[in-house]
């Protein structure tokens, strides 16, 4: 049922595009590049992108739907874009079924497991004035296929205002009211430093991992616990 109904679209690998694959933010080339500089720097023993490979497959054993490189290749009805260290939870497929046929996209509040300087587990709302977050949303596959490539690459990266787009073309959203996805936010995000001239990584203490992990949902605790591992 699952493949049928939506398949992941994963935008970039770290592991695989390195700083080639960054288009996230204006100045995302020398800011990935401070992040590797800083993070080869503090562990040299597992480098930016052996961490990010951690990453990567911790994603993939705990997501609930298939995912590809190339959305082009799936054959679900529903596309739904995320970066390659976060994973869908159980309930998606069968939400998105239920979604009649008229709207284009739906949206879903997401789980969030900042695991940066002050680590702590929310819920992010889903709301029209913020937008989705970055796996927050699905997409037809039916409308993907309509778009131009620049409003492809709007749809895939600039998830805060995909549902603008979606209701300036003349189309429909949905947003639901139960998490599908889980969004981990680590040392290792592009987005957790504020630009290229920072100086240290947003990291919190080994205690501080090893603490939160007993509250953490299975996937975010190994990586809490990893992240105190490499601390001691």
């Amino acid at each position: 049922m699952t493949k049928e109904i939506v398949t992941a679209w994963i935008r970039c690998r770290a592991e695989k595009q390195g700083l080639a694959g960054v288009a996230h933010y204006e100045d995302a080339y020398d800011r990935v590049k401070r992040l590797h500089e800083l993070w080869n720097a503090r562990f040299p023993d597992c480098s930016y992108l052996e961490f990010r490979r951690f990453l990567s497959h911790t994603a993939n054993a705990n997501t609930t739907l298939p995912t590809v490189d190339d959305w082009t290749v799936a054959s679900s009805e529903w596309i739904a874009p995320i970066d390659d260290d976060d994973w869908h939870l159980p309930g998606l497929a069968e939400a998105l079924a239920t979604v009649p046929s008229d709207f284009v996209m739906a949206c879903w509040p997401v789980n969030v497991a900042n695991l940066t300087s002050s680590p702590r587990i929310e819920v992010e709302p889903i709301h029209w004035q913020t937008g989705p977050h970055s796996c927050g949303y699905a997409v037809r596959k039916r409308w993907l296929e309509t778009l131009t490539p620049r409003q492809l690459a709007l749809i895939r990266d600039d998830h805060r205002h995909v549902h603008r787009y979606v209701d300036f073309a003349g189309h429909k959203y949905l947003l639901l009211d139960h998490p599908f996805a889980q969004y981990v936010f680590t040392p290792a995000s592009i987005s957790s430093i504020p630009d290229h001239k920072t100086t240290a990584l947003n990291i919190a203490t080994a205690q501080a991992y090893a603490a939160i992990a007993a509250d953490c949902p299975p996937g975010v605790q190994e990586v809490a616990l990893t992240l105190a591992t490499l601390l001691h």
